[in-house]
């Protein structure tokens, strides 16, 4: 949360100080996870990359989170092969669409494909983002229309 409000210090000062907190099976990779998110927010993306391209999770969650982390990175950084890792997240979530955040992962997938495929108006782009009731990485996926 104190990444999306921009207040990374204290996102950075949190996992730092709250991590060990956490049960020791769960403190590693939420640890990791936070890392890699406010490396991200810090636009640090070959990091995020280095952290979370080899990691397999525990919990299906985290394996989605860091999934699409890694999409988010690899689109910034321009990567030739953003499409063809939305589809190797669409196999995983297909494997995993019961879990609950499935939908609004899916949904992001699929505008990031639309994004990098520009058969698509921007303006129907936006409509879509807008109008899609579960969706994650919305204000992101906005911001990357507007460049």
């Amino acid at each position: 949360m104190a990444c999306t409000i921009g207040d990374i210090a204290w996102a950075e000062h949190f996992v730092k100080t709250q991590a060990h907190f956490l049960k020791a099976p769960l403190r590693a990779e939420a640890a990791l996870l936070a890392r890699a998110t406010i490396l991200f927010e810090k636009k640090q993306y070959r990091k995020v990359l280095v952290l979370l391209e080899r990691q397999k999770f525990g919990a299906t969650l985290d394996n989605i989170r860091a999934r699409a982390l890694l999409l988010k990175c690899c689109y910034e950084l321009e990567h030739d092969d953003v499409l063809e890792k939305c589809i190797a997240f669409d196999v995983f979530l297909k494997k995993h669409s019961r879990h609950p955040a499935a939908k609004a992962s899916r949904n992001f997938s699929d505008i990031m494909k639309a994004i990098v495929r520009r058969r698509l108006s921007d303006d129907k782009i936006r409509t879509d983002i807008h109008n899609t009731k579960h969706l994650y990485f919305r204000e992101w996926l906005l911001k990357k229309l507007e460049v």
